[in-house]
């Protein structure tokens, strides 16, 4: 993949948002705020060729897709409700439950990574 201008905003717009799981709005907005001349489409098709090559992660969160750089292996809890995504760090998750998809399916994991979805602790607490 080439390393575009386009693709350098992106880069630069999740660097400036990490941690808040953007969507591709909000990273557009974000490199508009630089005074970078980029279409919406462009950070669609950017965001998804990163995606693609592992660069960075999408976590699809009821209607909304957000965003995450893949700088260090993580997991993500999304709450259903809010859209809130939490990163969790793969060590936290048991090497046992690998093992069991593994077994379950006969798949060799080479690399895995997981998202569950459910309602957050904010979100359990005014339910």
């Amino acid at each position: 993949m080439r390393n575009t201008s386009q693709r350098k905003a992106v880069m630069l717009a999740l660097d400036d948002l990490h941690g808040t799981h953007p969507t591709a709005s909000e990273i557009y907005g974000a490199i508009r705020v630089r005074n970078f001349q980029i279409g919406l489409a462009t950070v669609y098709r950017t965001l998804d060729a990163m995606v693609e090559r592992g660069d960075v992660a999408a976590v699809r969160t009821g209607n909304a897709v957000r965003y995450d750089l893949t700088h260090h292996h993580h997991h993500h809890l999304s709450c259903q409700i809010c859209g809130n995504v939490t990163d969790v760090d793969a060590t936290e998750v048991p090497s046992e439950l690998i093992t069991f998809f593994e077994s379950e399916t006969g798949f060799d994991l080479s690399n895995a990574t997981i998202q569950l979805n459910g309602t957050c602790a904010g979100c359990s607490s005014t339910n």
